[in-house]
């Protein structure tokens, strides 16, 4: 990419437009979309100032396309999930619906021993549970026909158990005195006060802010405010230049002006986002590109904090939703998220999901064969005291680290 938009000096030895400190947008090339440019020549005299707001520029537009790539990623994630895995989760579901209705068959027929009942019984537990959480009310019937305890019980054990565990790490009792039905609840009940904690936490900060802009202050303190100042009204003045040249009530051509009305909805948000590049962006996508703003002595480190402010906002934005699309669809911390990482990984998910179905199939064929059925269930139990060891030493993990 060229060097994107600059402001102009008021010392350079260029036209006198130019050398007036006004601020221009260059009409980019078609293929650049709305990338703000500025010539060659421009960019070879330009003060430290001019260098930083064109660095500040170019971050933020740097910052908006990761953003913007994060974004798409997500919809293509989404769209391969409902073309490709949805369907395969639907099969495996109906797989292990089948699986339960089996051993529920297998259980009430004579020959079992009664160890072999029992793991049969704790199989199908294990296989109607996750259904019955998910809404199948079939299998929650299915599942506490058979279990020692039903799910509802199990529930509200976790969730005494999680209520326990948030009471000590917060340090207040949360919710009512006769518990609460499931653990979920319990988080709710744990995020509602930490946003409530969260919310004094800010008060309290505000509270103090205000006490200090009471107070004297020093030279320094009286600058930042200054600059502050100045860059609203840089803002305001950039806003107010782009609204007077694409209001649609001074537009009498209709299609113009419902374009216009885009275009002024587009200004309107980008302003209350203090976002100086997309009111620029704008500027140039509307046709005033070539149009100069003519901003007052010293609007340059104006325009600049202004771009370093949506800069913070920008990079703090491109974390939170890259966190968004690894937490929904389980990416490792490390995995960039790359074309090439990302096909690779629905790529491994897919074979996952289709050895999930494999498998389950595979399972129904030996439920049908005495001596394979035996077989089965005690792999079956082994498997699942497998995981339980993993999950055990997992919490064990979790406790030793977790500060109380």
């Amino acid at each position: 990419m060229r060097d994107a938009l600059v402001p102009s000096s008021s010392n350079s030895t260029r036209t006198a437009a130019v050398a007036s400190s006004r601020l221009a947008v260059a009409a980019a090339p078609a293929a650049a979309g709305s990338a703000l440019t500025t010539t060659e020549t421009e960019a070879a005299s330009l003060s430290p100032e001019q260098l930083r707001f064109n660095k500040l520029l170019q971050r933020n537009q740097t910052l908006s396309g990761k953003i913007a790539a994060v974004l798409a990623q997500g919809e293509r994630l989404r769209q391969h999930f409902l073309e490709t895995l949805h369907p395969l989760d639907q099969r495996a579901a109906a797989l292990r619906q089948e699986l339960a209705l089996q051993l529920d068959a297998r259980l009430q027929q004579r020959g079992l021993t009664a160890r072999l009942q029992r793991l049969a019984r704790e199989s199908l537990c294990a296989i109607a549970a996750p259904l019955a959480l998910s809404g199948d009310t079939a299998m929650r019937a299915l599942h506490d026909r058979y279990a020692g305890k039903t799910l509802a019980q199990q529930e509200r054990e976790q969730a005494a158990q999680t209520q326990e565990m948030l009471e000590r790490l917060l340090g207040r009792r949360l919710g009512p005195e006769q518990g609460f039905a499931n653990a979920r609840e319990v988080l709710q009940a744990s995020m509602a006060h930490m946003d409530a904690h969260a919310q004094a936490r800010d008060s309290a900060r505000e509270e103090r802010a205000e006490r200090r802009a009471r107070r004297p202050k020093s030279a320094k303190q009286a600058q930042a405010v200054q600059h502050a100042l100045d860059a609203d009204t840089a803002l305001r003045s950039v806003y107010r230049q782009i609204a007077s040249a694409v209001h649609p009530d001074r537009e009498a051509d209709p299609q113009m002006r419902v374009r216009k009305t885009g275009w002024m909805s587009e200004a309107n948000a980008a302003y209350a986002r203090r976002d100086l590049m997309a009111l620029l962006q704008l500027q140039q996508r509307s046709g005033k590109g070539a149009e100069v703003l003519a901003p007052p002595q010293g609007m340059v480190h104006a325009l600049s904090l202004l771009l370093q402010q949506r800069s913070a906002t920008l990079t703090q934005e491109l974390r939170t939703v890259e966190q968004r699309l690894r937490s929904e669809f389980t990416l490792p911390d490390r995995m960039p998220l790359a074309n090439t990482s990302l096909d690779r990984h629905m790529e491994l998910e897919q074979r996952a999901h289709q050895l999930q179905i494999d498998t389950l199939e595979d399972d129904l064929l030996r439920l049908q064969d005495d001596t394979r059925f035996t077989l089965w269930l005690k792999a079956d139990a082994q498997r699942r005291q497998v995981l339980a060891d993993a999950r055990a030493h997992g919490s064990a993990t979790n406790t030793v680290n977790t500060p109380v």
